[in-house]
């Protein structure tokens, strides 16, 4: 089983790397990465969350859908994989065995983090930062900071002009929602919503912890994960 990973905003999927160490060797992670980060660092980052994933499937081999995959996203990642399994559907490419939804209301619920329409790279950093949502150290090398921005400003705008409706897009598999019971993101719309896309069993699990719940609750996480894929 293939297990693909999908970032948040501003993120880049190798940094899931890391719960390799929680995960069985029959379940594969494998970091699906957007243009303009990881190893695609020179490429321009999209700012419309379609053609992003179009780009990602023109990017990877055809054949990695042909076996069994799950697919996982956090925050920005939830909207990656909700588009990415509706396009590989319009393809008619096999179907994952299991969607995990991570950090995020539904897909037609938007979230006005900065109550502007088109927020500056300079705006969404400073936000991001005043809610201690970017490592102090990152902002503190101009370099790093200069990339960073231009990705996660990209990333909230690309996120921010995406609505899918449950009426276009279900689901045609099980999906599983986690989320961190203290996400400041989530007091107001919640992940209920979810359920709207799929008719297939929706089970939600919450996990302590804030929007980044799950780099302390790693072992937690894969361990439901892996009680999912494997059961």
């Amino acid at each position: 089983m293939k297990l693909m990973i999908l970032p948040h905003a501003g993120g880049s999927a190798r940094g899931y790397c890391t719960l390799k160490k929680y995960l069985p060797t029959e379940i594969a992670l494998m970091p699906l990465e957007p243009a303009g980060r990881g190893g695609r660092v020179k490429e321009a980052c999209f700012e419309d969350l379609s053609l992003c994933v179009a780009d990602i499937l023109n990017h990877y081999d055809a054949a990695l859908w042909e076996n069994d995959y799950a697919l996982f996203g956090h925050s920005m990642g939830t909207l990656l994989v909700t588009e990415l399994a509706r396009q590989l559907s319009e393809q008619g490419a096999p179907s994952p065995k299991h969607v995990f939804l991570s950090g995020r209301c539904a897909a037609d619920e938007p979230i006005h983090l900065l109550q502007i329409e088109h927020p500056t790279d300079e705006e969404v950093v400073t936000f991001f930062a005043h809610n201690d949502l970017i490592p102090a150290s990152l902002l503190q090398n101009k370099e790093m900071y200069q990339m960073f921005s231009k990705v996660l400003g990209a990333d909230v705008r690309m996120t921010g002009a995406y609505q899918l409706s449950p009426k276009q897009y279900q689901f045609p598999c099980d999906i599983s929602i986690f989320y961190g019971t203290e996400d400041p993101f989530l007091m107001e719309c919640g992940v209920e919503g979810w359920r709207r896309f799929t008719n297939c069993n929706c089970e939600i699990t919450p996990f302590p912890g804030g929007h980044f719940y799950y780099t302390e609750q790693k072992e937690a996480v894969c361990a439901k994960i892996v009680e999912t894929l494997l059961r």
